[in-house]
């Protein structure tokens, strides 16, 4: 029988290239698991941002409606005041009360109605109580000509405030049914070279109409 033998060192020549490729192969799976794990990773950050992305763009919608909700609601409550704004300017002047700053008390450069001036008031309510629903209330702050054109200004309209504010506190009139302006010292009913002409023309006046 024929036995071939085979060299020593093609044995080994073999024997090194069976672990080339046994060692190429570990190499290659280790390298191939590692990229399907950090793709794994890049998947799972990717899915994060989508969803991290999607809470904020419903976050921004609900924000988006809630704007234009309160939008819808400052439109309408503009267009309520335009229309009553027009009723008054077209309005039937039902009658007038002027109110001597000095008669409802106030102190010398404030806008604080004192008692006495609350009762008087009180009257005046009781008076417009008496009339329909329907009326509108315009009240004017006007001032005699002591003092800077600004600062007048600023202390008629403080207390035709007071005046409104009173009647809406005390007597419960609707805030929308009332009008403040002040003219500050522009109109005269007198003349503010004497005491007398200055105290007429310090004053508040009611005008009411329908």
């Amino acid at each position: 029988m024929f036995t071939r033998k085979t060299h020593p060192c093609v044995a080994m020549a073999c024997a090194v290239a069976a672990l080339l490729v046994l060692g190429a192969g570990c190499a290659t799976k280790s390298y191939v698991n590692r990229g399907l794990g950090e793709t794994g990773k890049r998947i799972d950050t990717v899915e994060a941002q989508v969803e991290d992305s999607q809470t904020r763009i419903g976050t921004l919608e609900e924000r988006a409606d809630s704007s234009e909700q309160r939008t819808g609601q400052a439109e309408t409550a503009i267009g309520e005041l335009q229309t009553e704004t027009r009723r008054i300017a077209q309005g039937k002047l039902l009658f007038e009360v002027t109110l001597s700053t000095d008669a409802l008390r106030f102190a010398t450069d404030s806008s604080v109605l004192g008692a006495e001036g609350k009762l008087l008031l009180d009257e005046l309510a009781s008076k417009l109580k008496e009339q329909n629903k329907g009326i509108w209330i315009e009240i004017e702050g006007h001032t005699d000509s002591s003092g800077d054109e600004e600062y007048n200004q600023r202390l008629g309209l403080g207390r035709a405030a007071a005046v409104h504010d009173y009647l809406a506190a005390a007597h419960a009139f609707p805030l929308h049914k009332m009008n403040v302006i002040s003219y500050g010292e522009s109109r005269p009913v007198a003349e503010n070279d004497t005491r007398d002409g200055r105290a007429k023309n310090r004053r508040v006046v009611v005008r009411v109409l329908e």
